[in-house]
């Protein structure tokens, strides 16, 4: 996994929050686009991989599904979930 460094562990911890809160809250849109910063900075961030893979799944995008669930698998493949997914 691409650790970010100090700064941007912060922006994306700052983001994650932030994502995870519009995600309960019902606001996917911007949920989505916050994960997808979240992966500009870290681009093997496991839950941002998930998320996104999942909601990719969601649209009937199944290539872009699989892309993303298969490099979350590479960063947790114990997530048992995640592997029935694919």
């Amino acid at each position: 996994m691409t650790n970010p460094t100090p700064t941007n562990a912060d922006a994306v911890n700052s983001l994650l929050a932030a994502a995870r809160q519009h995600a309960e809250q019902g606001a996917i849109r911007q949920a989505d686009e916050l994960f997808q910063r979240v992966l500009d900075i870290a681009p093997d961030h496991f839950e941002a991989l998930h998320f996104l893979g999942m909601r990719a799944l969601a649209e009937g995008r199944a290539v872009v599904a699989k892309v993303l669930l298969e490099r979350a698998v590479e960063q947790d493949g114990g997530d048992i979930q995640l592997l029935k997914n694919l």
